[in-house]
């Protein structure tokens, strides 16, 4: 096929047909009519000797050649309108330049806040889109890919203090903040008095948030095995958020950090106690793709990340 033969805007059109699976959705995203772009389709159609999308069952899906067209082309495009939007200087104000940025959902409560409060100020334009992290919250290899295969600018991660992350030499990380673990119960818990000791915290039913599958020991099991203990998780959950209600409403005792049990204590009435036990720290960090290192708008968003985070972190 001759790329001559296809204009900019098509080659949008194809893109936001192809992500939404919807001409109506990518009209209204495209800002042009359901028949304008019923048009496009057709052209596209044609152009390519695919049907791109078919209805199914009510709803239109990406054909086998239109699924493996979506992610070269959205990346192509990405690069093309970062290219284009990087010329020049970068003016906060006026920039309608779109982020994707992957965080888990308690870092992102914690943190989006302030940093909308900064956007509304300084870059009213400038939109973000805030995508889940595919594993836990430790910054590993299949989440740094994403950043090198374009599908997010910016990550939002922990990594061990003193480990050595899992890593692609063409990404780029910077501290955020260092975080510890806390322990967090009801304030009338029954078995918890002015402090949590070692053999109370291991009888008690804990509550562990997850959203892998994995069962194997953790390094809160390891460190009970060597004092000759364990522990017995009771329930498992893949939502930070459901977190306060669960705990408030039992005897559970979660394992978290301070950050966010103190974000729980304000919603729920809980209790904080510091972990009997040696539990490793970790920092919060920002990982981006070396072609990002001096793109004026990814390092003006890094900082206004950093500046959020400086806002709301409570030192203990």
């Amino acid at each position: 096929m001759n790329l001559s033969s296809i204009n900019t805007n098509l080659l949008v059109a194809l893109d936001l047909l192809l992500t939404h699976q919807s001409v109506q959705v990518a009209a209204e995203k495209q800002y042009v009519t359901a028949s304008a772009m019923s048009h496009s389709l057709r052209m596209l159609r044609d152009l390519f000797g695919d049907e791109l999308l078919t209805r199914t069952g009510g709803k239109m899906i990406r054909t086998p050649f239109g699924e493996q067209l979506m992610a070269p082309l959205h990346r192509a495009l990405l690069e093309l309108e970062r290219a284009v939007s990087t010329v020049g200087e970068f003016d906060p104000s006026r920039s309608e330049r779109g982020f994707v940025i992957a965080a888990p959902d308690f870092l992102s409560t914690l943190i989006l806040p302030p940093v909308l409060k900064i956007l509304e100020r300084e870059a009213p334009k400038l939109d973000l889109e805030i995508r889940p992290i595919a594993r836990a919250g430790a910054l590993r290899f299949d989440e740094l890919a994403r950043l090198a295969d374009g599908d997010i600018d910016l990550l939002l991660a922990a990594v061990l203090t003193g480990s050595q992350a899992q890593s692609l030499p063409e990404i780029r990380g910077t501290n955020l903040y260092e975080e510890e673990f806390v322990c967090v119960v009801r304030n009338d818990h029954p078995a918890v008095g002015e402090s949590l000791d070692l053999e109370t915290y291991a009888a008690l039913p804990h509550l562990l948030i997850t959203i892998t599958e994995d069962r194997s020991p953790s390094w809160i099991d390891e460190e009970l095995a060597r004092h000759g203990l364990s522990r017995r998780v009771a329930m498992r959950t893949r939502y930070f958020m459901s977190a306060p209600l669960l705990i408030a409403k039992s005897d559970l005792l979660l394992t978290c950090p301070r950050q966010l049990a103190r974000y729980f204590a304000q919603t729920a009435n809980l209790r904080i106690f510091e972990p009997p036990l040696a539990l490793p720290s970790y920092f919060e960090q920002i990982a981006w793709h070396a072609r990002f290192d001096a793109d004026p708008a990814s390092l003006w968003l890094r900082s206004t990340l950093r500046r959020a985070a400086e806002e709301v972190i409570v030192r203990r």
